[in-house]
């Protein structure tokens, strides 16, 4: 009778842990997500991205832009993102390189991930490499876009998503350029901003710039991007650095030139630049990425011996990682919506608050008054003196980092007049806009020093957003299948308790028959 008990017992017992496993495969078909948008634990960010760029620079190496190597990579991209379920289209673009090298041709990859508003965050790195296997640039910009785009393919996002590979960088940006100039007024005025990643795995510290600076009128503007990601920064521990005020051409907190973002920048749209340097080895400080003995002249970039995966993963594998990792959590927190955009650039959305509400947003900042860094230069924005026009970098045609350190004055002096005119052309119109009022999101940082802060009803917070907005939780096929098996799993242990009832009243019925036997 005991033998008959635990053989019930044990049947019970698979019977649930085959429940169980049911309800684990009815998650994996269902596509259930239990936890909110921020589902990735800190040590994944960053690894899909490691071999991304560990792909791209053994298989890829050498891709300049008109090469076979460059089309091969071209179309080994292609091919992931459609698999993941992206249209893909191109923008091509062929002339002379604007440093003088010559003719090249190439072709960007452009796909969306549509949102719940038409407003556009524009995510871009460059594929295309320089005169080495590219690991640092940049296969770590790509390997950190094609990680977040793989990432975000089934979410539901607040807002639509764009993501730009660009060809053409290392040759003077003429893929961003190009693509820039193809964009109807409509479509350009629908980026919010752009957050442009380059060659972040291995200078020593992880910088941002932001901001569009006028010489001329010694003003910034669209400064916006720099405080929402410092606050992003400071809440999941990222320390972010603005370049030291040693180089002219590049006022504090500006980058306007030396990768994608800058014909964007030079269009007067907001945007977000991500770089790992150092800053502190020369004229062309931006171009100094590390003070390691390992590297003596500490450019990593555009060498053949010291950008590829072989020596980076052996020497700097910890920083690479690291980089790797807070970049990318930082650019899906902003996919996610945690990006404070200010209500007037994006009315559609409710923005979520990264802090608590008694904390002071970076939208209400004063950025006369407050540095939102903290390897901050000695002087703030609004305190930077007037930079030479004559040693502007050009802002409507940028130079690529793969610019020669060698270029002659001539040639500066050339595109210095191009950033003055672009620039302040830029900021004429800006001027016009925000007298008029017609369009809060270019109202400079002069004219408009607060923000007034979101009440309750205009600021969501960030578990409605996920539960509203991400698709987080349940689906209806799921529910379905989560109370199916409760139901289940909860009718064998009725089932289990009924026989164990019964064979306990058998039991004693038995044991009463052999007593009056006895008797």
């Amino acid at each position: 009778m005991k033998y008959g008990m635990k053989t019930k017992l044990a049947a019970a017992v698979v019977s649930l842990l085959l429940a169980c496993a049911l309800f684990l495969q009815g998650i994996g078909f269902s596509g259930l997500r239990f936890a909110t948008q921020d589902v990735y634990a800190d040590e994944v960010y960053g690894e899909k991205a490691y071999e991304y760029m560990k792909k791209l620079s053994q298989e890829y190496s050498f891709r300049i832009s008109t090469t076979e190597a460059n089309a091969n990579c071209r179309e080994w991209l292609k091919g992931l993102v459609t698999g993941w379920g992206y249209k893909v289209t191109t923008c091509e673009f062929s002339g002379d390189s604007p440093h003088g090298w010559g003719p090249f041709s190439g072709e960007s990859l452009i796909f969306d991930k549509k949102g719940q508003s038409d407003y556009i965050l524009l995510i871009s790195a460059h594929y295309d490499g320089a005169w080495s296997a590219a690991c640092d640039d940049n296969g770590s910009g790509v390997g950190i876009l094609m990680e977040n785009a793989e990432r975000v393919a089934k979410m539901d996002l607040p807002y639509t998503i764009r993501f730009a590979l660009f060809d053409g960088e290392e040759t003077g940006c003429m893929g961003s350029s190009a693509y820039v100039a193809s964009l109807p007024k409509e479509e350009m005025d629908r980026i919010v901003c752009v957050i442009n990643v380059d060659s972040v795995a291995a200078g020593d510290n992880l910088m941002i710039y932001s901001g569009n600076y006028n010489a001329e009128t010694n003003t910034f503007s669209e400064l916006w991007p720099l405080y929402s990601m410092m606050e992003l920064a400071d809440e999941y521990d990222v320390k972010l650095s603005m370049h030291p005020e040693v180089n002219g051409n590049f006022p504090v907190p500006t980058k306007m030139t030396g990768s994608d973002h800058a014909a964007f920048a030079a269009a007067g749209k907001p945007y977000i630049y991500f770089e790992a340097s150092n800053w502190m080895g020369g004229d062309w400080d931006n171009m100094y990425q590390t003070d390691s003995p390992l590297v003596p002249k500490g450019k990593i970039m555009h060498n053949e011996e010291y950008d590829n995966f072989e020596f980076l993963d052996t020497n700097f594998r910890e920083r690479v990682t690291t980089h790797l990792s807070e970049v990318s959590r930082l650019v899906y927190a902003s996919m996610i919506g945690h990006l404070n955009i200010p209500k007037e650039a994006f009315p559609e959305i409710q923005q979520p608050t990264t802090k608590a509400p008694e904390e002071t947003s970076a939208d209400t900042t004063d950025p006369s008054t407050e540095t939102p860094v903290e390897s901050t230069p000695a002087e703030t924005p609004t305190e930077k003196t007037t930079a030479a026009p004559e040693t502007q970098t050009d802002a409507s045609t940028p130079a690529s980092q793969g610019e020669n350190e060698t270029s002659t004055e001539a040639e500066t002096s050339t595109e210095a007049e191009t950033s003055t005119e672009a620039e302040t052309t830029t900021e004429d119109e800006t001027t016009t806009e925000a007298e008029t009022t017609t369009e809060a999101e270019t109202t400079t940082e002069a004219e408009t020093t607060t923000v007034a802060p979101a009440t309750e009803e205009e600021t969501t917070t960030e578990e409605t957003i996920e539960k509203e907005k991400s698709g987080s939780g349940l689906n209806w096929l799921g529910i379905v299948i989560a109370v199916v098996i409760v139901l289940l799993v909860g009718f064998l242990i009725f089932l289990f308790v009924l026989s164990m009832i019964q064979e306990r009243r058998a039991q004693n019925r038995r044991d009463k028959g052999e007593k009056n036997d006895k008797q």
